[in-house]
Parts: structure tokens; sequence; C-alpha cells
């Protein structure tokens, strides 16, 4: 859906292994863990956190793992960088500035007191003081983030997307870019500018925008990661079939919105975490399989002998049968 080849030049150049944006930024956070991995022996890492010898960190910054600052950066006093952040070459984060979720582009500077979250920022990209990537509708009902792409609005199936910011690029002070801005490069923001590129009454209004299955996907697996059960249904079929097979025997069946929704509900008290992460995906006909990593800690004595705190680990596979842009069966096979 979007090229990043487009926006930022040298974005498949510095992160190869990257998936398309809107697959990296909802696992940024193992993203940058794996980078870690990859990095030269000349930075230092503790607690997965790697700081080239050349940064510049001055007094109270707050740095949580994961975080890659790269060689060059500087990063003003009393300044937050959380749930994985990579600067990559002389990026300047100035006083008081929080940094969420995002990768900043080379001699990118963020001058003080400004907010970027779950964002992908090119090189050479100016934000003026103040200046914003909002990254959620708290105002909206429908909180779905939507994006323009040449005219074609697109479902993200995200709820938390910043924006997209080309190489060169020129934010003025306290403008604010709405959730899902996508920026060609050499775009020109004015001071106390709102970027709003899909509105709700565009939604409203356009009534051929294109939801692709894996954005529905994407949409039912971070709902379960935060335990969002009205965002797992949000594209769920009334007469949803949803099945459970582990080790070839059907262990589960349910039918219809309310029995999944009990169900689910029930399940929330047996984990005290819980995350499926996507590793790819298989399109066939009607059907849709993605194959999973999953990780949870139990939350309570189960029946079958796991016990409160034990980790569990595992692959498995889910397929999703579509009609229109409803899904009308899910089947999750371990």
């Amino acid at each position: 859906m979007i090229n990043i080849q487009d926006y930022i030049s040298r974005f498949k150049e510095q992160y190869p292994q990257a998936p398309e944006p809107l697959n990296l930024l909802p696992q940024l956070s193992d993203f940058v863990q794996h980078e870690i991995t990859q990095l030269d022996a000349v930075y230092e890492v503790k607690d997965n956190i790697a700081i080239h010898p050349t940064a510049v960190i001055e007094h109270n910054v707050t740095i949580k793992a994961p975080a890659i600052i790269g060689p060059g950066c500087f990063i003003g006093a009393n300044a937050y960088l959380r749930q994985g952040v990579i600067l990559t070459e002389q990026v300047s984060i100035g006083t008081g500035c929080e940094i969420k979720s995002s990768i900043i582009g080379s001699r990118t500077a963020i001058a003080h007191f400004n907010f970027i979250g779950d964002s992908l920022i090119g090189a050479q990209v100016n934000f003026e003081a103040g200046s914003h990537t909002a990254n959620h509708f708290n105002e909206r009902s429908d909180k779905r983030i939507f994006i323009n792409i040449n005219g074609d609005i697109n479902d993200s199936g995200l709820l938390k997307f910043g924006a997209i910011v080309g190489d060169h690029c020129r934010i003025g002070a306290n403008a604010v870019l709405s959730p899902g801005t996508i920026l060609a490069p050499r775009t020109i923001v004015k001071r106390l500018e709102l970027v709003e590129q899909v509105s709700e009454d565009t939604l409203i209004n356009n009534k051929h925008y294109h939801k692709s299955r894996a954005q529905m996907i994407r949409n039912y697996v971070e709902g379960y990661n935060q335990y969002d059960i009205d965002q797992m249904m949000t594209d769920f079929d009334p007469n949803i079939v949803f099945e459970n097979i582990q080790n070839g025997e059907r262990k589960m069946r349910l039918v219809g919105l309310h029995t999944f929704r009990v169900q689910a509900e029930e399940a929330k008290q047996y984990f005290k975490e819980r995350k499926q992460t996507i590793v790819s995906f298989k399109d066939s006909g009607n059907e849709t399989e993605i194959e999973i990593d999953y990780y949870a800690i139990i939350g309570a004595d189960l029946p079958n002998g796991m016990k409160s705190g034990q980790e569990l680990r595992l692959k498995g596979w889910s397929v999703f049968t579509f009609e229109g842009e409803k899904i009308t069966r899910l089947v999750d096979i371990s």
C-alpha cells in the first residue's frame, strides 16, 4: 500500500529486513530489539539500549528499552524515548521532547517540546518547537486510522499511527499532523497548521474506501493484544464462526457475535500478558492464512496443568474467511 521509498529514500537501504510500514509500526519494539543484535561492536549496549560513543545525551533524559541512539546524535535535557525508538545518525532531539515507537532519519532535527509517536520520519526533516504527530483519534467513535494515498482512502488497520514524513519536510511551530498523515518529500507545513488528510466527513461521503484483508486481520490481532474485544469484533460478520483446533482436534466451535464475546471476555482472565505477532500472510481464494508467534504469561491455574505465572511460547496459524468486507469464519490452529 505504501512504498516507503517514495517518501524516505534510504529507508530500505538502512533497514532491508523491515516489513512494509503498516506492518512495521505495530511491532516496532520487536524490530528495534532485532536491529540491536545487528549493530557494530562500537555501540555500548546495556539492557536493550544501544548508544553510539559519539552520541551526546544531556541530563535527565529517560530512554526506555529498546532503543538505538546512532552516531553523532544529540538528545536534550528532559527528553523521553520509549517503546522502540531508532535515531539513525546526527539526529537532534531537543529539550522536553517525547519520542514513542518511531524511527527518525539522519540529520533530522526535532526542536523542543515536540511529540513524535508511532511514526517514520525521513532524513533532514525539521520539526519546529511544539509541533506534534498525533497518533490516536481520541475524539472519534470509530478510532480506526485511514490514510489517503493519491486520493485513495485506505483503512490502515491501526488504532495507533502518527505519520510518515518524507525527506526534507519542514513542519512549523505548533503544527499538528493528524493520525495517518502521509507527507511527500519537501512538504512544508505552516506554523499552527492542522493537517487532516482524512476527516470524518470524508469517510462519511466516500463510500468506496478500500479495506484490505490484511488491514482487517491487523485490526483483530491488535485488539487481541490490547484485550479490546470491541476492536477484535469490528470486522466480524454477525454470524461469525470461530473454531479452535489443537493437535488436529477441534476443541471449540462458536457461532455468532454474542457467543464469541462471552468466550473472549472469559478468556481474558487466563492471561497476565498475551501477544500475537504476525509472521506472514498467505491468500488463497476467499481465505487468508497468517502464521503467528504467540507469547503469553498465564494468569490463573488452568485445568490442563499450566500454573499462574508460567510462560507460554508457541507457533500457530489462523485462517480467516471473508465475504466482502466482513470476516465470516476464523479458525485458530496450534
